[in-house]
């Protein structure tokens, strides 16, 4: 439980341990970005570009397996940078940084057919869905985090102490958020958690990522996992005593 390891007193890190998952480029797309889980699916956003206009393309897979289940035709969801479930309305929310980051999409889950859009009065770059309040996690500029409800309006938000700019998609269990930062050319990687309170609790190294860009981050059966571009591949991560890697 991460509660027990952040009171324990050690610094604390992530290692990607094991590749689980090879991203099957469909449609023209090709690099992978959002990403997320139903609870038994995962749902990974790739792009490509076509006469310099950048499109999306939803691929489904069984992590059990490793099948891929379906994929979409492309979309018009722009950089697609971060999915999350809605199981409310069984659909994915689509963070695609487009129109200032201010435009989601939304696809459903199981036809993986484009829904429609929405425009929020805040930019987003990232978000988790949250069923048991019926809200979402998002990360906007300057590492703001918020926290919207099922509209998208603003109910609360704080900036976050790590300043470490990059633009990933974030995930949240409802008691942390994990906040994946890229730093391009350097082996090691950045995990910022904190609380839903905004209390930093670690800006803790990310490792074994050393060819690989982190660009978002769930959890599905007790596990984290990891999805990245240049590799395109989902890892597994497990979580370390810091200078243990």
């Amino acid at each position: 439980e991460m509660a027990d390891l952040l009171s324990d007193g050690r610094g604390l890190a992530f290692a990607a341990t094991e590749k689980v998952l090879k991203f099957e480029k469909k449609n023209g797309g090709g690099t992978p970005q959002g990403g997320c889980t139903d609870g038994r699916f995962v749902y990974i956003g790739q792009t490509g570009t076509d006469n310099g206009v950048e499109f999306g393309v939803i691929t489904k897979y069984d992590l059990s397996t490793g099948e891929l289940i379906k994929y979409s035709e492309r979309l018009a969801t722009f950089h697609t940078n971060d999915l999350t479930y809605d199981a409310k309305n069984n659909r994915i929310v689509i963070a695609t940084l487009d129109a200032g980051w201010t435009r989601l999409s939304f696809v459903d889950a199981d036809t993986l057919e484009y829904i429609g859009d929405f425009m929020t009065s805040v930019g987003v770059r990232g978000l988790e869905y949250l069923p048991d309040s019926n809200t979402y996690v998002a990360a906007g500029f300057n590492i703001e985090i918020m926290i919207l409800d099922e509209n998208f309006n603003k109910i609360s938000s704080h900036i976050c102490a790590d300043q470490t700019l990059m633009t990933q998609g974030l995930y949240s269990d409802g008691k942390y958020v994990y906040d994946p930062r890229y730093l391009e050319g350097s082996a090691v990687h950045l995990l910022v958690v904190e609380d839903m309170n905004g209390k930093l609790l670690a800006s803790a190294n990310l490792y074994g990522l050393s060819k690989a860009e982190p660009e978002h981050m769930f959890k599905l059966n007790g596990k984290y996992y990891i999805g990245c571009n240049h590799s395109g591949y989902l890892y597994e991560v497990e979580v370390i005593p810091q200078n243990w890697w």
